[in-house]
């Protein structure tokens, strides 16, 4: 799929990330594919995670090479800076000398649940902020913002067409799917009793993808005596093969998860699966464009709708085709590239960007880094008592992860800082 617009201009667009792992590689890589009229080349703060990327459109591990960073931003007409709350990301935001740019923000965030939020001065920071997806303007601090021109959102494909093609296998029993990332704070912290009450004889649990949580997942299916029903393939380039023997998309997420635009939900029903998932703002806004809503508010619920697709299979594909039409056209490379477009002719002059911040404060320092990335939930831990931090960190899985914005994450990334410890010390 080709891109179209009516503006003639052409724009060199410097792209900073983290990383290109998980759904962010496939995404922005999908947009370079599809745009054929801008120049794009990738600047990622940590590594990159996958050795297959041209080395001359992706430079990684530029955390310590501000140079050749600078002299990148310097050079492009636009900087797109792809946002999650991680200690690299906010120490770049946070240098008191980026070069003069026109900077846009795209969350990969839905920013309703600390520590994923946007603070607001990220909204002053930048020349616009763009959300992928709508959910995002429910968050707090977002709601309650008035006519604020600098927001809007596009949203994110990995491009889902590949997955029109895959065909079904014919196989024995009843497969029952799940890729992503293997990690509670994403993951239904319940999830492997939802598995344990699903007595549908023949079923097999098809887990693809890795995460922090991956041998706790492994110790409880295997204390509940499940282990010859689950099937663990670990991180794979290509999913198109199992997506072929999954009969159902098994997706139950936490609650309080940070997903947007869940690009593995857009690449199920491509390839013909129907998802069973829970009533969360992501999943439900994305089953929204279709007809039929497998939709769950409970457990009981979810395996209801299991065993339902179980009994029912001659139905299913006719199901399918009715989510797949609309769903599909929501995943649209081409409309995403055009929405760019849009925003890039939009921009003024390159401007300064530096992040507000008192004086007396070092903007090097992780503790104070980190507060400025949680916003109003910063002064929580810097005001707070004891019983009101922990009553946040009791609040979400993800302050407790290793990563996802959390205080360990942020430690590994200044291990001398003694604010921090105290942090991870109260966790």
């Amino acid at each position: 799929m080709t891109d179209s617009r009516e503006s003639l201009l052409i724009y060199k667009v410097a792209h900073v990330t983290v990383h290109l792992g998980g759904g962010i590689g496939s995404v922005l890589m999908n947009w370079i594919d599809t745009d054929k009229i801008n120049k794009h080349k990738i600047f990622c703060l940590n590594n990159n995670y996958y050795s297959s990327y041209d080395k001359e459109l992706v430079k990684e591990n530029l955390r310590n090479n501000k140079e050749e960073l600078f002299k990148g931003m310097d050079e492009s007409d636009i900087v797109v800076v792809h946002y999650w709350n991680h200690p690299y990301l906010f120490e770049y935001l946070l240098y008191p000398d980026l070069p003069k740019c026109r900077m846009c923000i795209w969350s990969h965030v839905s920013g309703l649940r600390a520590p994923y939020v946007f603070p607001k001065k990220l909204i002053d920071f930048c020349d616009r902020l763009i959300f992928s997806s709508p959910i995002s303007y429910k968050a707090d601090n977002i709601r309650n913002l008035k006519d604020n021109n600098k927001l809007g959102h596009i949203w994110t494909t990995g491009n889902i067409d590949k997955y029109l093609d895959v065909k079904p296998i014919p196989h024995e029993g009843f497969n029952i799917g799940f890729v992503g990332t293997l990690d509670y704070s994403k993951l239904h912290p319940n999830f492997i009793d939802f598995c344990s009450k699903i007595d549908i004889p023949d079923v097999k649990f098809i887990m693809c993808g890795g995460g922090c949580d991956l041998q706790k997942i492994k110790q409880q299916v295997k204390e509940r005596g499940l282990e010859s029903k689950f099937v663990f393939t670990g991180v794979i380039d290509d999913v198109r093969p199992y997506l072929a023997i999954i009969d159902v998309f098994g997706y139950p997420l936490n609650p309080d998860h940070f997903g947007t635009c869940e690009q593995v939900l857009g690449e199920a029903i491509a390839a013909g699966i129907i998802p069973i998932v829970m009533k969360n703002p992501a999943e439900e806004y994305i089953l929204f464009q279709s007809l039929v809503k497998f939709i769950c508010h409970d457990e009981e619920e979810y395996i209801h709708n299991i065993k339902l697709l179980y009994r029912d299979r001659h139905k299913r594909e006719s199901i399918v085709n009715l989510i797949k039409d609309h769903v599909t056209k929501l995943y649209d490379s081409g409309n995403m590239v055009r929405a760019w477009n849009k925003i890039f002719d939009s921009l003024s002059e390159k401007q300064n960007h530096k992040w507000e911040m008192d004086q007396d404060k070092d903007r090097s320092k992780g503790y104070n880094i980190y507060m400025e990335s949680l916003g109003e939930y910063g002064k929580i831990l810097e005001q707070g008592s004891v019983t009101k931090i922990l009553d946040l960190f009791n609040s979400n899985l993800q302050w407790r992860s290793s990563s996802k914005g959390s205080p360990r994450q942020y430690l590994d990334a200044f291990p001398d800082d003694k604010n921090l410890k105290e942090l991870v010390n109260l966790l």
